[in-house]
């Protein structure tokens, strides 16, 4: 219980500085001042997502503070399930409100809410421990179909991951790394220095790739299970560190660690309690021993049996809805709606490894004949917060997943011209504004490639100014 304390505060500590990133940016992100008003949302992104009943920015800023009022009720532990509960529907629905904005860790957490309702977060170290009676009688441990459902996703989400990476450059050629690291998109800069040592990163290539299939089936052994777990949790938080440091990856890192709490050993436990005690002063009234078998004590009997069928009804929905063979990228519909939820969990992140790095560049003509680059090359005082948004991770999703979609591409021109006509004269506003890629090709003496995605002319502009009037 003491490994889903800890478990669950990550959680929601992760919930709360997800929401403080996100609501610097409300209006351009959440409303229909924005890029993405809810009219453009499919059915069934509307259906999951409560911040899409209106594009107000005031109903966006009402939903993200019971947002955060439920994680903080859920990080220290007061009415746990309700607001374990409360927390993943408005995540769930965060989420679905603009789907172009996330990364497959986002996923992650979801599923991670979505169990974390079956499960007694609440035993250790809460207000609602504090205000329980029954704390002497509750035992250490817990085995539910609920802890089983969290081993078997962490298992779909790195085995999808691992079985999904087929290409040359993962297991023969070893080059996928350097490839990644190559993105100055998304690069840090420890990734660029790693980048002087190609020898490295192409035995890295496939260490990764066994990782991430074989790893997380070690949690399954039946023996030596305290040592062996550690170790696993141990690897995967070097792991997460590596990755976390040589790429841009938001909360990635943070998400697929806290993934591993639950897995932590009572011996764990017992071995930090021993530290803990050597450090203290002696005296005092001796303790009594404690009980060498109260370690694997198991809890059951406190769940409901119409939970326990609750839980195993979404294990076998994940069951039929996942892709196979793991990793494929056709999903239907359903298996699209129920990742969205926390279920379905295939993840398949540089793969294939990139071959391109990517460079998004908005080219404007005013009409008194300037020309000019919007997006993080204006320097105006009244366009910071503009460059702030374009440099911030969850913009940068965007932008890569919406740069080859006409509508999504139109959305964000008209959003930036608004922007930028806002308050300027009528000589400053846009006579065409132009969406541009040039794409770098990694490991390649081939020379960089410009594509003009989406060009808005005077025509375009005038009757997107008439909509605004």
């Amino acid at each position: 219980f003491r490994s889903l304390a800890i478990f669950r505060a990550s959680i929601a500590g992760i919930v709360l500085a997800d929401l403080l990133a996100r609501a610097q940016f409300i209006e351009a992100l959440y409303s229909d001042a924005g890029i993405f008003p809810v009219r453009f949302l499919s059915t069934h992104d509307q259906f999951l997502s409560l911040h899409a009943m209106h594009g107000s920015p005031i109903l966006q800023l009402v939903l993200f503070l019971i947002g955060v009022i439920g994680a903080l009720m859920m990080l220290i532990g007061y009415r746990t399930r309700f607001s374990t509960f409360i927390t993943w529907t408005l995540t769930v629905s965060l989420h679905n409100r603009n789907t172009h904005l996330l990364d497959g860790a986002d996923t992650l957490l979801a599923a991670l809410l979505l169990w974390g309702i079956f499960l007694p977060l609440g035993a250790r170290w809460s207000l609602d421990e504090r205000n329980s009676r029954t704390r002497e009688s509750t035992p250490t441990t817990s085995i539910s179909p609920a802890t089983v459902a969290l081993l078997i996703q962490f298992v779909f989400f790195y085995g999808s991951a691992g079985f999904s990476k087929k290409e040359d450059e993962w297991l023969l050629t070893g080059t996928a790394l350097e490839m990644a690291l190559s993105q100055d998109y998304w690069v840090r800069p420890l990734g660029e220095y790693l980048r002087q040592y190609p020898q490295l990163l192409r035995l890295l290539s496939p260490a990764v790739v066994y990782l991430e299939r074989f790893a997380p089936l070690l949690l399954f052994i039946p023996f030596f299970i305290a040592r062996i777990r550690m170790m696993v949790i141990f690897g995967f938080w070097m792991f997460m560190l590596g990755l976390g440091t040589t790429l841009q990856l938001n909360l990635m890192p943070w998400i697929s660690s806290a993934a591993t709490l639950p897995f932590l050993p009572p011996q764990f436990w017992a071995f930090l309690s021993t530290q803990l005690a050597r450090g203290k002063p002696k005296g005092g009234s001796p303790q009594a021993p404690q009980d060498p078998t109260a370690s694997s004590q198991i809890s059951t009997s406190k769940t409901l049996k119409a939970e326990q069928w609750l839980v195993l009804s979404l294990m076998i929905f994940v069951l039929i809805t996942i892709p196979f063979p793991l990793g494929t990228k056709r999903t239907s519909k359903l298996q699209d709606v129920s990742s969205r939820i926390g279920l379905n969990l295939v993840w398949s992140m540089y793969s294939p490894p990139p071959s391109y790095d990517y460079v998004y560049e908005v080219v404007a003509t005013l009409q008194d004949g300037n020309k000019i680059k919007l997006g993080n090359t204006v320097h105006e005082d009244q366009w910071a917060h503009i460059r702030r948004i374009h440099r911030s991770y969850r913009f940068k999703c965007y932008m890569e997943n919406s740069v080859y979609d006409d509508v999504r591409a139109k959305r964000y021109l008209v959003w930036l011209t608004r922007q930028w006509e806002a308050g300027r004269p009528k000589h400053r506003h846009l006579d065409n504004i132009k969406l541009i890629t040039i794409g770098e090709p990694i490991m390649s003496p081939d020379p960089p490639q410009m594509y003009l995605m989406l060009e808005l002319t005077a025509r375009d502009l005038e009757a997107i100014r008439e909509e605004w009037r």
